[in-house]
């Protein structure tokens, strides 16, 4: 992925529904340690190391932009998303529009983001 040797820590089965985990700044996969295991039971579970942090290694041009970033994890959507599921299908149908999300922070806080 673009000169970037990504780390993810990986869980549960392949024809599970999918679930990404993105890391903010600064931290790392490592933060979700505690989550993993129980999502893995009903869903399958990626959580990459972003570039610049914990075992995740980029080349030295590597631009730390939220372009570069998304293009980085672009591949990861295969992993969680599988052919057929609806919500990845409109996801690729419609990029520019943001469905509304429910993102989990650490110490037990939720904020939501509408778009």
């Amino acid at each position: 992925m673009d000169g970037v040797n990504l780390f993810d820590r990986e869980a549960g089965r392949r024809d599970a529904p999918g679930v990404l985990l993105l890391h903010g700044q600064p931290s790392s996969s490592y933060s979700f340690r505690d989550v993993i295991n129980p999502l893995a039971e009903v869903a399958r579970v990626v959580a990459p190391d972003l570039p610049g942090f914990s075992f995740t290694e980029a080349p030295e041009d590597y631009p730390y932009t939220l372009e570069a970033l998304a293009q980085t994890i672009d591949p990861l959507k295969s992993c969680v998303c599988r052919a057929g599921d609806a919500s990845c299908a409109a996801a690729a149908l419609h990029p520019h529009r943001r469905r509304q999300a429910q993102l989990a922070k650490r110490g037990g806080r939720q904020a939501r983001s509408k778009g």
